[in-house]
């Protein structure tokens, strides 16, 4: 089987990768058919996702083969983005594409986020080392007072 292409998390501005498929039961719900199949792209799309306030949103959503606002076949209401409410389970969203990781020297970072109808309850970042886990630290639920971005200033050290 041929590797997917990951949807894309923007969390505090970095930008992080994940093979998990937060829309899939929305692709469903809405009768998303995907026409232009690609072996890397068997589910016909690619989502952008952002962790805005301790709530995930979903802010693009790109079509294959289709050249046109690919949101307004999801969501036709038109908007820029969309808090995720149909939601729960965990995403595990890496610095590096994850298929990618496998053989990489360094460190690389990971974070794992619960989200229970589209609210963030947990959070937890790692670091990896070739493959193995050398730190976890979790971060508490953040406060929409807060500006200080927990993963950047990890992914900092």
């Amino acid at each position: 089987m041929t590797i997917q292409s990951p949807e894309i998390i923007i969390y505090n501005s970095a930008v992080l990768y994940t093979m998990q498929e937060p829309l899939s039961d929305m692709a469903k719900h809405v009768g998303f058919k995907n026409f232009f199949a690609s072996t890397a792209l068997k589910r016909g799309y690619v989502a952008t996702w952002e962790v805005d306030c301790g709530r995930l949103y979903i802010k693009d959503v790109k079509i294959s083969g289709y050249k046109g606002n690919g949101m307004l076949r999801f969501f036709p209401n038109g908007e820029d983005r969309v808090f995720s409410k149909w939601y729960s389970g965990i995403i595990e969203a890496y610095d590096k594409v994850p298929y990618l990781q496998e053989g990489v020297s360094g460190i690389s970072q990971k974070l794992q986020v619960t989200v229970k109808k589209g609210i963030i309850v947990k959070e937890v970042c790692c670091k990896i080392y070739e493959g193995e886990l050398i730190q976890e630290d979790s971060i508490s639920k953040f406060s929409h007072e807060e500006v200080v971005s927990p993963l950047k200033s990890y992914l900092d050290k």
